[in-house]
């Protein structure tokens, strides 16, 4: 992280310790607001509005970054200016006059913010799951398992109809026939034997010829396609097939493996354990921010302010949800009648439709004054 310590006005606990869901394992999330002085916006060296560890659990905004997407009701962040004061770590003077201004923030915009997070919880869910349900290989993917084979079909339709490909007639499809089912043979020599060249007017299909070279169609580390030229008169004698390679499916499978060993290292294994054991269908700490998002969206319409440290019933049924309790179809359910009980609230709210940025820019001037007269920066 860069050396913001001097302009730094808060410090924060944030997460499940501030929303009182936390347990003995819980990571302690730190978010924070840092300001320059005037002379730092007016330079012409970029400086950084975001600064953030590797893993994320501190997150420092510029203030002036901080106030947009305070204005535009983003939840992550509004709920900050809400937190009980045993969270707070660090406060000065410019941000006690920002907590005194909160209210001017909350507007009808919250209903989008808080509820589009919510319903992107749910497809994070469902992404999560993906990893759950379709475990990659340890080892990566061969170019030759995204192979096809078309084969001739003057010197292949007997051997074809031996093998069951073919009906009793003097017609070929032009089916593609995997590479491992095709031949085996060529399979497991990784088609060392042969080299391709590419076919005219098409992607990602050559013509295959048998050539002893040692080179092989597939070479070096990264498997490159060994595509050479071939002369007419070694065409006629050497052509064997139509080799398809799917790219396309071979640079997905390549992506998910990757992504799927990136997402073992870095998990909570703890937090999937249910999934893993085939208890429950669903991530459980994506649906639980995504109920704990709409009650927090529906107190601001009710009281006029976010949320976030829950308690009674709320807090019960949310930690149900961490602990399995509920099928997903279940929450699906609750979570559509918790939106449309939103809606109504939106519906008979008297808040602003957005928040007054000529007020917001007041206070931020206020708080460069303040700022500047507290620390000698200008």
């Amino acid at each position: 992280m860069q050396d913001i310590a001097k302009y730094k006005i808060f410090e924060c606990i944030a997460g499940s310790h501030c929303y009182n869901l936390n347990h003995d394992k819980s990571d302690i999330d730190i978010r924070g607001v840092y300001m320059y002085p005037s002379s730092i916006h007016l330079s012409l060296n970029p400086l950084s509005d975001f600064d953030s560890d590797e893993s994320n659990d501190i997150q420092f905004y510029e203030l002036r970054k901080f106030l947009k997407l305070l204005s535009g009701n983003n939840p992550n962040i509004i709920e900050l200016l809400y937190l009980n004061d045993e969270f707070i770590k660090f406060f000065t003077s410019e941000m006690s006059l920002l907590f005194k201004h909160r209210d001017s923030f909350i507007s009808k915009q919250a209903k989008n913010t808080f509820s589009n997070y919510a319903i992107g919880q749910i497809a994070k869910c469902k992404g999560n799951n993906k990893w759950i349900n379709n475990p990659q290989p340890k080892e990566a993917p061969k170019k030759r398992d995204f192979c096809w084979i078309i084969p001739l079909v003057t010197q292949e339709m007997d051997y074809l109809k031996n093998r069951c490909y073919l009906p009793d007639n003097d017609r070929f499809p032009m089916r593609p026939i995997p590479l491992k089912e095709y031949s085996p043979y060529w399979y497991e020599n990784n088609l060392r034997d042969h080299v391709v060249s590419k076919l005219e007017h098409s992607e990602n299909i050559y013509r295959l010829y048998h050539r002893n070279s040692g080179k092989g169609v597939f070479r070096g580390k990264d498997e490159n396609l060994g595509v050479e030229s071939i002369s007419k008169e070694e065409e006629y004698i050497s052509l064997q097939a139509l080799l398809i390679f799917n790219k396309q499916a071979y640079e997905m499978a390549k992506r998910d493996r990757t992504n799927y060993w990136k997402w073992m290292e870095e998990r909570n294994a703890e937090r999937y354990i249910l999934q893993e054991r085939g208890e429950i269908s669903y991530d459980v700490k994506n649906i639980s921010h995504c109920v704990r998002l709409i009650y927090s969206s529906q107190n601001i319409f009710k009281h006029g302010r976010p949320l976030v440290f829950l308690s009674g019933i709320q807090r019960d049924f949310i930690l149900d949800i961490k602990n399995g309790k509920f099928s997903f179809d279940y929450i699906m359910k609750y979570v559509e009648d918790e939106l449309l009980i939103l809606e109504e609230l939106y519906n008979k709210s008297t808040l602003p439709l957005t928040c007054d940025l000529n007020h917001i820019n007041a206070v931020y001037m206020e708080m460069l004054e303040m700022f500047q007269k507290r620390t000698g920066m200008k």
